[in-house]
């Protein structure tokens, strides 16, 4: 059913793509990662949330938490995992290099799973 999409999206990933623009396009979406992941409130004391106290510095801390715009973060991870592969099947990159730029994926990945598992328990102690 749909493909004619795929072989589109084939040709540009394994023939088309310009190496220089998705390593460009790799280093602005994980720089962006990385600073929005940066930005996310820390401070909060996880004793409190357990014991139930909360002062107003808490309150507008979760409320930080839950607007933190997480999703967009992962949206930036999953296109510089995309990029990378693109890469990858490209053969621009080296094999020392393809493991740096793994590790560098996977920093944002393990930033975005510790910020959702943050406010998963943030949502479960105001239950």
């Amino acid at each position: 059913m749909r493909h004619a999409e795929e072989l589109e999206f084939s040709v540009y990933d394994f023939e088309a793509a310009d190496p220089e623009t998705c390593r460009s396009l790799l280093d602005l979406y994980e720089y962006e990662a990385a600073r929005l992941l940066g930005g996310y409130p820390r401070n909060s004391n996880s004793s409190k949330v357990k014991s139930g106290e909360q002062d107003t510095g808490d309150i507008s801390s979760n409320l930080l938490k839950q607007r933190f715009p997480l999703r967009k973060a992962y949206d930036l991870c999953l296109k510089c995992s995309h990029l990378f592969n693109i890469l990858d099947a490209r053969g621009a990159i080296s094999v020392t290099e393809r493991v740096a730029l793994i590790a560098r994926v996977r920093k944002l990945a393990c930033g975005v799973a510790a910020i959702y598992l943050d406010r998963l328990a943030l949502t479960e102690a105001q239950v």
